[in-house]
């Protein structure tokens, strides 16, 4: 088929007397082709878009609260956890679908609070600055971390918000904190028991607090959690 038929195929004659004027299928598919391709992109990116919406509306993971931990040890975590996800089965004894629910975690940020580098500088201040935007929930970390922002208003004091007997029940395990404006003392934090599910699931050797970041949205929430892990 030359040109000069291609163009006025197209432009002057009508699809169904075009197509009965070829003789081969090869002829006509190509007419066809040309004839509708404009629409087959058209619709082929429309599927396109349709399917990765569909796609990311079957795998969206809805939060459940975020977590920020500080110091993880890397190299016993990899050998102890053994591939148990002690966030995910919080979230099953909830009642809740870990692929359709998750915990965010954060645990990947190393701080050296003595002999400081500019880096780890850097790492206290954009802390500092997730604190005061509540960007996380739950905070655990080692001791000189939590001294470095709990005294001055950073998290809750979990005298209001777990229940008075069960903190009773676990005095041995509060982390008490001297607030630097007022003198107040607070609980800060609970140390995870040595034996409890946060302790096996193998983040720290030894156990740091856990707390509840100051501009949570929704403290019984970790509550709940920290009550579970910790014993």
């Amino acid at each position: 088929m030359n040109e000069t038929w291609q163009k006025k195929s197209k432009d002057d004659i009508p699809l169904k007397e075009a197509l009965a004027s070829m003789n081969t299928f090869r002829e006509k598919a190509g007419y066809l082709w040309e004839y509708y391709r404009a629409y087959a992109l058209m619709i082929g990116i429309g599927l396109l878009v349709i399917g990765g919406v569909l796609s990311g509306i079957l795998h969206h993971q809805t939060a459940y609260f975020s977590v920020e931990m500080v110091n993880v040890v890397r190299s016993y975590y990899d050998e102890k956890n053994l591939g148990n996800d002690l966030f995910a089965e919080y979230l099953k004894e909830q009642g809740l679908d870990p692929e359709k629910t998750k915990i965010e975690v954060s645990d990947n940020r190393d701080i050296k609070m003595d002999n400081q580098s500019i880096e780890d500088a850097s790492t206290l201040q954009i802390l500092t600055a997730e604190f005061s935007s509540g960007t996380f929930d739950l905070f655990a970390a080692p001791e000189g971390v939590w001294r470095y922002y709990a005294p001055f208003g950073a998290v809750m004091d979990l005298r209001k918000v777990l229940p008075e007997d069960w903190l009773m029940a676990h005095q041995d395990q509060w982390y008490l904190v001297t607030m630097e404006e007022t003198g107040e003392e607070i609980i800060g934090g609970i140390y995870p028991a040595d034996d409890s599910r946060f302790a096996k699931a193998g983040y720290y050797i030894t156990q740091v607090p856990m707390g509840i970041a100051i501009r949570c949205k929704e403290p019984e929430k970790i509550a709940g959690f920290i009550m579970w892990a910790a014993e």
